[in-house]
């Protein structure tokens, strides 16, 4: 994703936010294949919330905000690349294949 200044920050904050998803659906069958769609869609509505709101709190460490320094000017164009996707997969799940 280009509104990161590293590959590194932006795995990292991916990650942080699965383990976010993991803890909103701790059931086995919510990671169900069937549910995966679902899954997808939640991390990229938490992923343009941090955008938003220029915070992603760390997992572990949550007073860490993985966003510090970086511009607002690059988490909106994030935060506008992420809802392109969002809209896309949303009116196509056959998008998800293609990722």
């Amino acid at each position: 994703m280009i509104f990161f200044r590293t590959e590194t920050r932006s795995c990292i904050g991916i990650q942080i936010l699965l383990l976010y998803e993991c803890e909103k659906h701790p059931r086995e069958l919510e990671w169900d294949e069937s549910a995966i769609y679902d899954r997808v869609l939640g991390l990229l509505v938490q992923l343009i919330s941090c955008l938003q709101n220029r915070r992603c709190p760390h997992y572990f460490l949550p007073a860490l905000n993985l966003y510090k320094g970086i511009s607002p000017a690059a988490m909106d164009a994030g935060a506008k690349q992420v809802w392109r996707l969002l809209r896309d997969i949303m009116f196509n799940p056959k998008a998800l294949e293609k990722l």
